[in-house]
């Protein structure tokens, strides 16, 4: 072999050195830009999560601050009427542009309610149980409470039902509720008269809870998913 072809298969080693080489450095930069956007892998392997494409349309539209166009309108309810308690009815005499005299208009009036807090949003009732002496028993009989009142104790039932919300449907700790109870109500109670106040609630329930139960035993067909795309079939 002269020095020719020598040279030539000095240069075709090099070539195929170099292609070995560039196609390992291509397979490693495609295992780079692998994430969980353009493969299989999961999201938690990402180092850096890949930036969401923008379709041209979405390029070219820009939304407008505010409520879109076809976007149907949702407006907060007004209060029921026999919830309200004052009515105030604001007039104008006089134009407050030009001042000149008004005429009423024969159209639907426009209401703004307000709802506020009362000083004290509940009635205390004190029952006075009078004494009186017995001459031939020779002793000291009070007049009887009513059944229902003495059946309830300190709180009424809408009382101890408002109780029962905040502690089984609000999840409030019974120190929290106490604080409730004193600071919004000035009711100084303890956290042990609001437990047996629960028990009282949980007792309540209890028929309801079971009837509830057994109505859904007898059903064949339970939504539990609240989607009622899957059914639960119930044990016969």
């Amino acid at each position: 072999m002269d020095a020719k072809d020598r040279r030539i298969a000095a240069l075709e080693n090099e070539v195929s050195e170099l292609k070995s080489s560039l196609q390992s450095a291509l397979d490693k930069i495609a295992a780079l830009e692998k994430n969980s956007g353009n493969s299989s892998k999961p999201p938690s392997s990402d180092i850096v999560k890949p930036p969401k494409e923008k379709t041209k349309d979405k390029e070219r539209r820009k939304r407008k601050i505010g409520a879109q166009k076809g976007h149907k309108q949702n407006l907060r309810q007004s209060i029921a009427p026999e919830l309200v308690d004052e009515i105030v009815k604001l007039e104008l005499t006089n134009c407050p542009d030009c001042g000149h005299t008004l005429d009423l208009a024969e159209a639907e009036t426009k209401t703004f309610q307000q709802i506020e807090i009362v000083e004290k949003p509940f009635i205390v009732t004190e029952y006075q149980q009078l004494m009186y002496w017995c001459k031939k028993c020779k002793c000291s009989h009070y007049a009887r409470l009513p059944e229902s009142v003495e059946k309830a104790g300190l709180f009424g039932a809408n009382m101890t039902a408002l109780t029962g919300y905040l502690k089984g449907q609000c999840h409030i700790s019974y120190r929290n509720l106490k604080s409730y109870f004193h600071d919004v109500m000035q009711i100084d109670i303890s956290t042990g008269f609001l437990a047996k106040q629960i028990q009282k609630v949980s007792a309540a329930l209890q028929s309801p809870y079971e009837e509830l139960e057994e109505f859904l035993k007898q059903q064949r067909h339970l939504y539990i998913d609240g989607t009622g795309l899957l059914v639960f079939d119930a044990p016969a």
